[in-house]
């Protein structure tokens, strides 16, 4: 793989690649040379794949690839890894007037130009898949939640990766201290979570590199290590030669993950999803509010810590005002065993005024349907409330009260709600009128 020494640069054009793979997985489209260039073929049709990203409106095609692709897709970040898919003819998009960038190589257009006054025919959720070098931690090697490791420099780039993002562990001479009988090969598959772990290790290194465990990963599949698949049959089925696995979490297109991930052996668990059967949530446990291991930027540093701090406290009044002990998975919190058994699902949010609290709100609307629909069954009778810092304006609690989803503030050292919330049970009355 042709890698740009600029690692800004090098990790655009990685991420372009991982969404014209997710694309193309999508719909079915071939992609002839993944590790080379986003160029389609649909039959005999030649294209191209290319996406903007948020808060990026510029595309860049090279002229070779521009001069016989007959169509494009341009895809179209619309939140944080979903994309809307657009479908332009080669004269669609010249009717664009595009422009050299400063290059002869390539050519430049403006996304939003490009899709202005169109309809998106397709919309896709980046799931990314990946190879990570695996650093051992014996005690944690078969646990069902394993933790990736990131360095200072690769933790962001590990915190970015799209939540259920498919993962590889592969080992190199680092595998076991003793025997070394491991090495160069690709042993675990599973599935990228949401989560961090509950106590999470760090290390220095022999060059004096800080490395912390990040999120979670949950295997699907582990063999022993010495009988993984070797380095060179990855370099087979990959069609990479000169492959190396040190800069992980390196990606890798989805068919070929699932070649490999096929050859770890028979009898071994498929890959499937992070979701366990039957409602087996966990306790709230206790959020990490002074570091963000997962090196986000300070703005979203800010974020976490303010969501993680409002949710300590507002699982400590459920345990000692109203006698709930709050449950999580994927999302924030249920309350459960409420009067009739009912259950509140509760999304919590960081802002609750101006325009980013406007957009948490719209954010949390979403988010509760999917959570209700995703992990309930329609017989089951679920209620829906936002968890903020305070008190959100007028319009806000109108707006979340005609779709029947309660709002719960912090006021204080107490916590206030509406009556969709506190008429659900006395023992919320009780807690939240006081």
């Amino acid at each position: 793989m042709a890698q740009q020494d600029d690692e800004t640069g090098r990790e655009g054009a990685e991420g372009g690649r991982t969404v014209a793979w997710c694309i193309a997985e999508k719909l079915g489209l071939e992609i002839p040379h993944p590790y080379q260039s986003n160029e389609f073929r649909d039959g005999k049709t030649v294209g191209v794949i290319k996406s903007a990203r948020l808060k990026n409106n510029s595309i860049k095609i090279p002229k070779g690839l521009y001069s016989r692709a007959v169509k494009g897709l341009i895809a179209i970040e619309v939140s944080k890894d979903i994309f809307d898919v657009y479908e332009l003819t080669k004269a669609e998009m010249d009717a664009t007037s595009p422009k050299p960038p400063g290059a002869d190589t390539q050519w430049g257009f403006q996304a939003n130009r490009l899709v202005a006054g169109r309809k998106p025919f397709a919309r896709v959720r980046l799931i990314e898949h990946r190879i990570e070098l695996y650093w051992p931690i014996d005690k944690r090697v078969k646990e069902e939640h394993y933790a990736l490791w990131a360095n200072a420099r690769k933790a962001d780039r590990l915190a970015a990766l799209p939540t259920d993002s498919q993962i590889l562990f592969y080992e190199t001479e680092w595998d076991s201290y003793k025997k070394r009988e491991g090495s160069m090969t690709a042993f675990a598959v599973g599935t990228l979570t949401d989560e961090l772990p509950v106590n999470p290790k760090s290390n220095i290194d022999a060059e004096g590199k800080r490395w912390w465990e990040t999120r979670l990963v949950k295997l699907a599949g582990w063999i022993e290590p010495k009988k993984g698949v070797p380095l060179d049959e990855i370099r087979r089925i990959t069609g990479l030669d000169d492959l190396k696995m040190r800069q992980g979490p390196y990606p890798i297109f989805p068919a070929h993950f699932r070649q490999i991930a096929k050859l770890l052996g028979d009898g071994q668990p498929s890959l499937r999803d992070t979701e366990p059967a039957g409602q087996a949530f966990r306790s709230i446990s206790l959020k990490e509010e002074l570091d963000s291991i997962r090196a986000q930027s300070k703005g979203e540093q800010r974020v976490t810590q303010v969501h993680n701090q409002l949710m300590n406290e507002f699982s400590s009044f459920c345990r000692k005002e109203i006698g709930i002990e709050p449950q999580e998975h994927r999302f924030d919190a249920v309350l459960q065993g409420l009067s009739g058994d009912v259950s509140l699902l509760i999304e919590a949010k960081s802002a609750a005024a101006a325009t980013d609290g406007r957009h948490q709100i719209r954010q949390a609307i979403g988010q509760l349907f999917d959570y209700r629909f995703t992990y309930w069954s329609k017989k089951s009778r679920v209620e829906l409330a936002v968890l903020l810092p305070e008190k959100p304006l007028e319009e806000l609690l109108a707006l979340l009260g005609s779709l029947e989803i309660g709002v719960i503030w912090r006021e204080g050292p107490k916590f206030r709600s509406t009556p969709e919330v506190h008429a659900l049970d006395e023992r919320l009355k009780r807690a939240f009128t006081a």
